[in-house]
């Protein structure tokens, strides 16, 4: 099951959804739902933007990372009600999110929201195995979902300079002889970052990820491949929040 989740879940689609078959679409928001820790649910709302009916399976899943790598794991603190639902043409449903269990103090929980969009042959309330899914599902989303703690809010803020996000720590990493970006977070928010470069003295940067380049859990950390070069990098930075931030970089 975690493979399969794992191969399914590589794109995060981040603002309108688009499904190809029969040119079907599905408007999701918002994009970045949270439970605060005055609040014991969120909502997301979807709209078929479609000329045919959508029929859709919403589950929650755990995430978690692990020696760089994600993974998603059955859980049963969240759930999504209705779990399946039926959407006709130019209408929209919306999906309550309900947290069963008090997040503990100070700490931040990621969890993935998936909607697989089912056939219209699939019966809506019939929950089918991860197999079946595999085959028969026509559009997966994965919508990243963060709770927060009693004492944590949702803000992000980089600490000690304007320019620099100091919750990371960057090093270069040498293996098989392919030379490695590691990146960890040691802040009590997860990190999305985006235009991921590395900055070269009378250079043109050096892109490593262009768009998205991923999401680093708290306490956790991402590694990148990296071209080879022999001049040294000055600085490592990535779009964080809408704004061009600095990463601390280990020569």
């Amino acid at each position: 099951m975690e493979f399969i989740l794992k191969k399914l879940l590589l794109i995060t689609f981040l603002f309108v959804f688009f499904s190809n078959a029969n040119a079907n679409s599905l408007l999701i928001w918002p994009i970045y739902p949270k439970i605060s820790e005055e609040s014991n649910a969120t909502s997301l709302w979807m709209v078929n933007k479609g000329s045919v009916d959508s029929y859709l399976q919403v589950r929650i899943f755990k995430w978690e990372q692990n020696e760089g790598e994600d993974s998603y794991s059955s859980q049963s603190q969240l759930i999504a009600t209705p779990p399946f639902v039926k959407i006709e043409p130019g209408k929209k449903q919306l999906i309550r999110i309900i947290n069963q269990d008090e997040a503990s103090a100070g700490k931040e929980y990621a969890y993935r929201v998936i909607i697989d969009e089912l056939p219209p042959t699939q019966n809506p309330q019939t929950e089918l195995t991860e197999n079946e899914l595999a085959v028969k599902v026509r559009m997966r989303y994965s919508i990243p979902l963060f709770i927060y703690g009693k004492g944590l809010t949702d803000t992000q803020k980089p600490n000690r300079d304007s320019e620099l996000w100091g919750d990371l720590q960057a090093q270069f990493i040498k293996k098989n002889n392919q030379r490695f970006v590691h990146i960890k977070n040691s802040g009590k928010h997860h990190v999305r970052l985006v235009n991921l470069q590395l900055n070269l003295p009378n250079k043109d940067p050096v892109v490593i990820s262009d768009g998205l380049a991923g999401y680093i859990l708290p306490e956790q950390y991402k590694v990148w491949s990296i071209p080879h070069s022999n001049v040294r990098p000055l600085s490592l930075s990535a779009n964080i929040g809408g704004k061009r931030y600095q990463i601390p970089l280990k020569q």
